[in-house]
């Protein structure tokens, strides 16, 4: 999982699942430089598969919505690894 803006690239996290449902997982989020350092999240994916809310701890979740638009096109330098 990176996060990635429209200027910058963030480093990689790997996420385990360890609770999951019908339209709903939980999982940890580490990354390799820190491991010990892990936060529980939820996604949930809405009925009609089109929304995909993450929920971390202490925040407000985010819900990303289906788009035709490419990671290309949103980020010209995004490449795939």
């Amino acid at each position: 999982m990176q996060r990635i803006t429209k200027d910058d690239i963030g480093p990689i996290r790997h996420f385990e699942i360890i609770e999951p449902t019908d339209n709903k997982i939980t999982g940890v989020l580490y990354s390799v430089e820190k491991q010990n350092r892990t936060s529980l999240f939820t996604l949930e994916l809405s009925e009609d598969k089109t929304e995909l809310t993450i929920t971390l701890p202490n925040e407000k979740p985010v819900t990303f919505k289906e788009t035709e638009i490419t990671p290309e096109e949103y980020n010209a330098s995004y490449t795939w690894k």
